[in-house]
């Protein structure tokens, strides 16, 4: 055993200078989720730069990869973040044109919805016709308005009807539609109409809007988010009381629209 200790100590030593060369500079290191790699060179000025490329995977498989030049780190796709064209990476939940919102049309929902947003389930499958064609609705079309995805409006104004036809009878909440000059002989949700016969007949998410004239008419619109629920001239008559209706007066919880030339 003692012949072989100051051969081994020769060996140890001869590898000693060998561990402690390498690249210029180089290190790399890894973890169990990821690797990174990160070189640094130096210049003739004393200066140097650091070039780091991260790549992390997650649990579910996906992973991110960012490289910055001044060894700054990196955020991942599921960070909220600043862009180069501003969003912050919050989650959307109004729309500003049509092009924002779908239409959903199946055999249980005629509605619209803001896109990427989940679309209501429904278990059915195969039905006659769909929601949309048993309330009359033969070419739904989605519509931006104060904020809101809403259908385009059914035709629902009792003042436009020239026939003799009475119109059906219709549960709370639906109204009976147009279809021309006479009634349509369907009953559609108020919030789908154009006009509705007061302001009982607007959903809790809606306001009344009432325009005020010879031949009054009121309507449903949409609470836009800024009013946090609460309709109000100060929070949405400029939106809703357009000249030559532009007298904007709060009433009983509605907004009244008057028309002084009217």
């Amino acid at each position: 055993m003692r012949r072989l200790a100051k051969p081994l100590a020769l060996c140890l030593c001869a590898l000693v200078p060998l561990l402690a060369c390498g690249d210029d500079g180089d290190a790399t290191s890894s973890t169990s989720d990821g690797t990174t790699t990160g070189s640094s060179s130096s210049t003739g000025s004393g200066e140097s730069t650091t070039t780091a490329t991260t790549t992390a995977t997650t649990s579910d498989g996906s992973g991110s990869t960012g490289t910055t030049t001044d060894g700054s780190s990196t955020t991942g796709a599921d960070a909220s973040s600043s862009g180069a064209d501003g969003s912050t990476g919050e989650p959307v939940t109004a729309c500003e044109a049509a092009s924002d919102c779908t239409v959903v049309e199946d055999c249980c929902s005629c509605l619209a919805i803001l896109q990427g947003t989940e679309a209501p389930n429904c278990d059915l499958q195969e039905c006659l016709q769909s929601a949309c064609g048993a309330l009359g609705v033969s070419n739904p079309v989605a519509q931006c308005e104060l904020g809101s995805c809403e259908l385009a409006p059914l035709p629902c104004n009792p003042l436009e009807v020239a026939c003799d036809a009475l119109p059906p009878e219709c549960p709370d909440g639906m109204l009976p539609s147009i279809d021309g000059a006479c009634w349509s002989g369907l009953c559609v949700p108020a919030e789908l109409c154009d006009v509705v016969s007061d302001c009982s007949d607007c959903p809790a998410d809606e306001a009344c809007v009432q325009f005020v004239s010879h031949a009054p008419v009121t309507r449903c619109t949409p609470i836009p988010p800024a009013c946090e629920g609460v309709p109000s001239c100060g929070c949405m008559g400029a939106d809703v009381c357009e000249a030559p209706f532009d007298i904007c007066n709060d009433i009983d919880g509605a907004i009244s629209c008057g028309c002084p030339v009217c």
